[in-house]
Order: structure tokens, then sequence, then C-alpha cells
């Protein structure tokens, strides 16, 4: 049940994601990022595989980008599970992390990348809706957290 809900706040976080036009946090690969540091390997594989399937669905030219950032993002913060604590800091550095790869290869693969106002301005909206959407997360599903 606690999984199903998980794919639903991911697709969610896509419907809000998509809605809105300028300056859009990326939420989905938040989720992702958040989820990962708390799901086994082959619960953030299905995670990853709707999150970024949703993410190419908005974005066809470039299909199987955002599904490639979404399954190397989960990995390799859910390979890292068993050595950090789950604090909110870490959450920040690993979604800093990510974005900043997403959008250099973004720029160096397809030359395309968004201006970079608002590449920051997502970014900085996307990493301080971090913290509290993993406090939200955490009272909304309280029994599958586990100390590192």
């Amino acid at each position: 049940m606690r999984f199903l809900l998980t794919l639903l706040f991911i697709y969610f976080a896509f419907l809000i994601q998509s809605a809105i036009t300028h300056f859009t946090p990326d939420l989905v690969l938040m989720l992702v990022v958040i989820f990962a540091l708390y799901w086994r390997k082959s619960s953030v594989l299905i995670l990853s595989l709707l999150a970024g399937f949703c993410l190419d669905l908005v974005n066809p030219t470039i299909f199987g980008f955002n599904l490639i950032i979404c399954l190397a993002a989960g990995f390799s913060i859910n390979s890292l599970q068993e050595y950090i604590y789950h604090g909110g800091r870490y959450l920040v550095v690993f979604l800093g992390l990510v974005l900043i790869v997403k959008y250099l290869l973004a720029l160096i693969l397809f030359k395309a990348s968004p201006p970079f106002v608002e590449f920051v301005l997502s970014s900085l909206i996307t990493l301080i809706l971090v913290v509290p959407f993993n406090l939200l997360i955490q009272s909304l599903l309280p029994s599958q957290w586990k100390p590192a």
C-alpha cells in the first residue's frame, strides 16, 4: 500500500510540474532522490522508471533523457543508502549534484538548456522545497523510514 502511495506521489508531482510554465521546480526528480534514500533497489528502479517515463512524455524530442537521469540518480543515491545518515542536508547536496549533472548533460548532448536565470531560480526553488517535502513524506509514511 505504501508503494502505491509513493507511485501516486510521483504521478501527482509530475502533474503539478507539467502544469507550471516558468521557473518550474523539478518536483519529480526531487521525489526520486528522497525515495531513493529510503526504499529498496527494486522499488527505486520502478519509481525511477515511472518518473522518467512521465517526464519524457512531456518532451518527446529527447525521449529517454529524463528516464536515464532518473534511473542514474535513483540507483546511485540508493547505493549510498547504507553509508549516510538520512538527513535533510544530504538531500540538498545530492539533489544539487543531480540537477547540475542533468543540466550539464542536456547542454552538452542536446545543446538545449533553459536560460541561465531560469535554471538558477528553478534549481533554487527545488533545493528549498526538498527539506519540507521530506518532512511531509516522513509524517505521511512514518513506518518505512529507518536509521542509517
